[in-house]
């Protein structure tokens, strides 16, 4: 018994979307079948038609939307449509705030490259008068701190002197 195509059969064959078994019991049926055969070449025309098929509208259908458009639109200053706050009393169009928003940004850029060097410098030094003396860098103006130091150098030569007979012995 002959299996029967159908067109959309032909159509999957001519787009190649068959099953390979599919394709092979199609391929036997089209060499044997007069029919088949000449649906096949019909539909294989048509295929090929259709990729020749230009779509462009009718000057017609292209003037009535454009006047669709025209009338339909709403009221507009350029391509940009006007932009309406909740409360409705304030209109402001976006080509506007683009236009303050350029603004905005070239003017902080241009006062950036203006302004001197910073107020703050990149690195936080110590004030003169807690730093140490040329002749001693451990003497501090701060007579706390500088007794707090002598305390600290003597406890630290306590215990290097602790640790030396241990380490000779």
């Amino acid at each position: 018994m002959k299996k029967q195509f159908t067109d959309e059969a032909i159509v999957r064959y001519l787009y190649d979307e068959m099953e390979p078994a599919e394709h092979d019991a199609f391929v036997e049926a089209l060499c044997t079948d007069e029919q088949l055969w000449q649906r096949y070449e019909l539909l294989q025309e048509t295929v090929a038609a259709l990729g020749q098929v230009q779509y462009e509208p009718s000057e017609v259908s292209l003037q009535a939307i454009r006047t669709y458009v025209r009338h339909s639109a709403p009221d507009q200053t350029g391509p940009i449509q006007a932009v309406k706050t909740r409360s409705g009393f304030f209109r402001m169009h976006l080509n506007s705030i683009m236009l303050l928003t350029t603004s905005l940004l070239l003017m902080v850029a241009v006062w950036s490259w203006y302004l001197p060097e910073p107020a703050f410098p990149a690195t936080v030094s110590a004030p003169a008068a807690a730093l140490p003396d040329a002749q001693n860098p451990y003497a501090w103006e701060d007579p706390d701190l500088e007794a707090t130091i002598q305390y600290v150098q003597k406890q630290v030569t306590v215990l290097k002197n602790q640790q030396s007979p241990a380490k000779g012995g």
